[in-house]
Order: structure tokens, then C-alpha cells, then sequence
């Protein structure tokens, strides 16, 4: 791996660029928590458009500039979360081969497939959770203080309600497990909404190698992802440490069949009269109900595919 002063320069500024995004969410304004859920950009612009070296600087600014400025438990969760699945989300989406390695035509590139990418990062995100939970010693002694503030809300806003000891600890493992779960699934699909911006990004730029996905018809799980789903899925019913471990990692798998559901949904929508009353209905029962995730997680389930665009060698690219 080559590191040229260009690659310096765009790293710095990536790096820096992402760490003042995920600081400023201490502001606590709803615009810094806009920017925060943008801050994986800057790294994802920088190895889609230059280079490798620049993300992983990117990467090492952005967790030491958190480091220093806020503390450890901060930089762990900007680096697991953000930094590193940012820079090897880039990573992957510009690893190509000659197509004729694999029976394709000669003198075309063929570009490593994204459905392996969206796989590859439901895994990362999960696992990332999976780490920042053993750091922070997640469970029920951790959440307790979260849960009595949440029980205290209920009951402000409607005087009468009451929880019996039984329901109150059926309603403490509820929440406790859901966390594991959801943490996940929201990350990942933040995630990739970061991808598909720092793609139109560094499109719009012309520094883009990879041609430009089409994420409707490319974002689709592959069929290997069915393994370690159903594992994650088996292990999440044991309980204790490792059920919680295997709700990360169910919590980003299952992100990626649902982002693959809401594709689908787009693809066939596309050119169609009722198309923008489709995703009106589609977005706002989302907001409301998790009914839709639902069913675009079950569609997701059952629509895998795994394709690899081709294109011409660009001047610069990195080799599978």
C-alpha cells in the first residue's frame, strides 16, 4: 500500500471531517444528530475516491482527535461503529479482477458484488455492538437506571398505570434483550444510507472507479447469509451473554434482508402510475408500525442474489 502526500492530505481531512460530526452530537440539537448520523461519509469519500491509505488515516485522525477531545469509551464506539466499518465498507466496494478470471470478457474489470459488502457489514456492525457490550459490561444492572426513567415517564403520562413485580421484570428482559437486537438493525441501515451518499458524492466528484450501483436492484443479501442468520437466530433463544451476543449479529443481519425488502420495493414501483402513492403509504406505515419492516425483512429473506457489475480498468484500481 502506497501512501502519497495526496492520500495524507484527504485523510486528515476525512478524519477530522467525521470527528467533529460525532462530537457535535454532545450539543445535543437535532441538527447534530443529523451530522453524527452522516459522519461515516467523509471516511466512505475518501477510500471510494482515493484510496485505501486515505481511509485507514481518515480512520486513525477521527479516533484519536475522539480520543483526546472526549474520552476512550467515546473513541471505542466512534472507531467500531463508524471509522472502521466505514473504511472497510470503501475497501471492499473498490476491489475488482479481470473478468476473464471468472469467465467473463476479456479486458473488462469485474467489481467485488454488493451484496457481499451489505453482508459483510450486517456482520461488522453486529459484532462492533458485540464488543462495545462486553466493554460497557451490558445488562440488567447497566439498564436499570434507563429502565426505572422509562417506567417513571409511563407513569407521568398516564397516572394510573402501574406495573406488577411480575410484569415489571418480564418488561426489564424485554427491553434488555430488544436492545442487542435493534442497536444493530438501525446502525446498519444508517450505514448504508451513508454509502449510498458517499457514492453519489464521489460520483458527482469523478473520482468514483467502481460504476455506480444501481441499489434497487443491487442491494440484495447472498445466500451464504442464511447460515450465520439462522445460527444467530437459534443461539438469541439460550439467553445470557451469548443470546445477547447472537441478537447483534441477528440485529444486523436482519437490517440487510430489510433494506433488500425495501429495495425490491422500489425496483418493481419503478415507472409505475401509483408508484409515489406506493412509497408515500410504504414510509409512512413505517413510521407508524413496524408492520412494513416487517414484511420488507420477509421479502428480503426470500429475494437473495449476489451480482458483480463489470466495467472498463479505470487508470487507478485495486486488485481482489
Amino acid at each position: 500500500m502506497n501512501i502519497n502526500g495526496q492520500d495524507i492530505m484527504i485523510g486528515l481531512i476525512a478524519g477530522a471531517a467525521t470527528a467533529l460530526l460525532c462530537l457535535g452530537v454532545a450539543t445535543g440539537s437535532g441538527l447534530s444528530i443529523l451530522l453524527y448520523l452522516l459522519s461515516a461519509v467523509p471516511i466512505m469519500v475518501a477510500g471510494l475516491g482515493w484510496s485505501l491509505a486515505a481511509s485507514i488515516i481518515a480512520t486513525f485522525v477521527a479516533t484519536i482527535a475522539v480520543f483526546v477531545i472526549a474520552n476512550e469509551m467515546t473513541a471505542l464506539f466512534v472507531v467500531l461503529t463508524t471509522a472502521l466499518p466505514a473504511a472497510a465498507c470503501a475497501y471492499w466496494m473498490t476491489l475488482s479482477r479481470p473478468a476473464e478470471e471468472i469467465g467473463g470478457p476479456q479486458g473488462k474489470l469485474v467489481w467485488f458484488p454488493f451484496a457481499d459488502v451489505l453482508f459483510r457489514m450486517c456482520l461488522m456492525i453486529g459484532a462492533a455492538f458485540i464488543i462495545i457490550g462486553i466493554a460497557i459490561n451490558y445488562g440488567p444492572e447497566l439498564m436499570k437506571p434507563v429502565l426505572d426513567e422509562l417506567v417513571a415517564n409511563l407513569q407521568i403520562n398516564n397516572p394510573d398505570f402501574a406495573f406488577s413485580p411480575e410484569a415489571r421484570t418480564q418488561f426489564d428482559a424485554a427491553i434488555v434483550g430488544m436492545m442487542p437486537f435493534m442497536q444493530p438493525l438501525m446502525w446498519t441501515c444508517v450505514m448504508i444510507g451513508n454509502l449510498y451518499i458517499a457514492i453519489k458524492i464521489t460520483a458527482t466528484s469523478g473520482q468514483l472507479k467502481r460504476p455506480s450501483d444501481d441499489f434497487p436492484t443491487a442491494m440484495r443479501m447472498p445466500k451464504p447469509s442464511l447460515i450465520p442468520f439462522g445460527i444467530a437466530a437459534l443461539l438469541s433463544l439460550v439467553g445470557g451473554a451469548a443470546g445477547l451476543g447472537a441478537s447483534a449479529i441477528l440485529g444486523g443481519l436482519a437490517a440487510g434482508f430489510m433494506l433488500s425488502g425495501f429495495a425490491l420495493f422500489h425496483a418493481y414501483s419503478r415507472g409505475r402510475a401509483w408508484r409515489p402513492f406506493g412509497m408515500f403509504v410504504l414510509y409512512f406505515a413505517t413510521v407508524l408500525t413496524m408492520l412494513p419492516p416487517f414484511l420488507m425483512f420477509l421479502i428480503g429473506l426470500f429475494s437473495l442474489a449476489r451480482n458483480m457489475p463489470i466495467s472498463n480498468p479505470p487508470h487507478n484500481n485495486s486488485n481482489e
